[in-house]
């Protein structure tokens, strides 16, 4: 399984200016109450410095046509020893059962709290903060290496790593259809100057395929021989065509 590995850099650089903390926030759209809402997660983090690790320090969700957040949370920093205060859909939560180690909205998920709310209602609170999740594990930050999209992997891998791992799989699967084949060939002869017909993929001794390109011509190309370029936008085509396609893809250009 691959996983997100993080754009490159620190996470205690993450803050500009040597600030003391940043944020990021996004929306996105969730189906609720038979109908689909915009939402909106904040975050805010404090990288720390030395041996102390970050820390969440303010935290919400909203969902549009819902008066008060799905939570909200702030770490008071001047108070370590009791410092984490959190509301869900406007009431107390009990503090020592979250940590600000880790985001809310994941805790409020995964863990098993005392019965402070309506069993219906908090039932409610984790639905909207599963849909949530899943909602940001749909997005996919690519920072493609040309070195590692030329090598060869296995068939029937369907995702597309995010260094570019699987590319000649993930392209070997969309070709399997003809209408997701012709598209592909319909870009590729549109956005670059390869006259490329047709794609093979022949098997290696370890059982490994790479992608090779056929021109007109007959002239053979593989993908240890492709330019950065020509990598790079089969990478990102196979992104977004393969099977498996995220909702938002942050691509990574140099």
């Amino acid at each position: 399984m691959l996983q997100w590995r993080g754009i490159r850099g620190g996470t205690r650089e993450a803050a500009f200016l040597n600030s003391e903390t940043f944020a990021l926030e996004v929306s996105f759209y969730i189906d609720y109450d038979g109908s689909v809402r915009e939402a909106s997660y904040r975050i805010e983090v404090n990288p720390n410095t030395g041996s102390r690790p970050p820390k969440v320090c303010a935290e919400h969700l909203l969902v549009e046509g819902l008066e008060s957040p799905i939570f909200e949370s702030k770490q008071f920093l001047e108070n370590p020893e009791y410092s984490l205060s959190v509301k869900t859909y406007g009431e107390s939560f009990l503090p020592h059962s979250l940590t600000s180690d880790q985001p809310i909205i994941a805790q409020l998920v995964s863990r098993k709290f005392p019965q402070i709310f309506p069993k219906k209602k908090f039932f409610l609170i984790q639905e909207i903060a599963q849909k949530s999740l899943d909602a940001l594990n749909d997005m996919r930050f690519l920072d493609l290496d040309p070195d590692v999209m030329r090598l060869p992997s296995f068939p029937g891998q369907i995702i597309l790593g995010d260094r570019g791992e699987n590319l000649s799989s993930v392209l070997q699967t969309i070709c399997k259809d003809p209408t997701g084949k012709h598209t592909l060939l319909q870009w590729i002869q549109e956005l670059t100057p390869m006259d490329a017909k047709d794609f093979e993929f022949p098997v290696d001794l370890t059982g490994k395929i790479l992608l090779t390109l056929v021109e007109e011509s007959g002239q053979k190309t593989s993908a240890y021989s492709a330019s950065h370029g020509t990598l790079r936008f089969l990478a990102t085509i196979a992104a977004l065509l393969g099977p498996e396609p995220a909702s938002f893809y942050f691509i990574i250009c140099y």
